[in-house]
């Protein structure tokens, strides 16, 4: 796992941002933030110190946890085993399932990304992320540098983690127009698990127009 700085300016509060798969902190750099110091997270398939993470937040006086879809997964793992205290994890178009077909990525469309994946079927995956022309050409602005075989390794890596446990999430957001996790997915999962949500009108790649990280915590 690596990890990369949005916002280091001796705050007192700390969000780690757990981002999506193929992403890296390109795509979250125009975000501010007002209250608090972001640690973004990513690339889950290569070996991570996490006593170097817990000594991270050790720093600061509260942590909250923002998860973007499959990061969601990695989170709820993380959360769960860390003796970190954190405030809020809120969980952002994901769930704790990687594949399931009726609380994650259905497995036909998790196996077809990861047995089709190509530079084409990336930038297929990138305009389902964004829905529209206007988000993805914003994003493909500050597109992640991430390459093929990375690209694969890490899917196949998220595809094999069991799911995670629900009980550390705290809220969850969900869009209305996603098209990579369906949002009935989503919904039926948190209903399940007790975790208050809420569905906006955005697609799955729901940060364009977000100012502030805040934004996102207030699930």
């Amino acid at each position: 796992m690596n990890c990369e700085w949005l916002i280091q300016d001796g705050r007192e509060r700390l969000i780690l941002f757990f981002a999506g798969w193929g992403m890296d902190a390109r795509p979250f750099r125009g975000i501010l933030s007002e209250s608090s110091d972001i640690l973004v997270l990513f690339g889950y398939h290569q070996h991570s110190d996490n006593s170097m993470l817990a000594d991270v937040c050790s720093r600061y006086t509260r942590c909250d946890v923002l998860a973007w879809s499959l990061g969601v997964v990695i989170a709820g793992h993380w959360c769960s085993a860390s003796a970190v205290s954190v405030s809020r994890v809120v969980a952002l178009n994901g769930t704790p399932y990687p594949a399931h077909d009726k609380k994650g990525i259905p497995h036909e469309r998790f196996n077809g990304t990861l047995d089709q994946l190509s530079k084409t079927s990336l930038q297929q995956f990138y305009r389902r992320m964004c829905h529209n022309k206007e988000t993805l050409s914003h994003f493909l602005q500050s597109a992640p540098m991430r390459k093929g075989d990375d690209l694969y390794c890490e899917l196949e890596f998220l595809q094999k983690q069991p799911p995670a446990p629900e009980s550390c999430f705290t809220g969850a957001i969900v869009s209305s127009h996603d098209r990579i996790i369906p949002p009935e997915n989503q919904r039926y999962c948190w209903r399940e698990a007790g975790v208050p949500y809420r569905d906006i009108d955005a697609p799955h790649f729901l940060f364009d127009g977000i100012t502030d990280w805040q934004e996102l915590l207030n699930a």
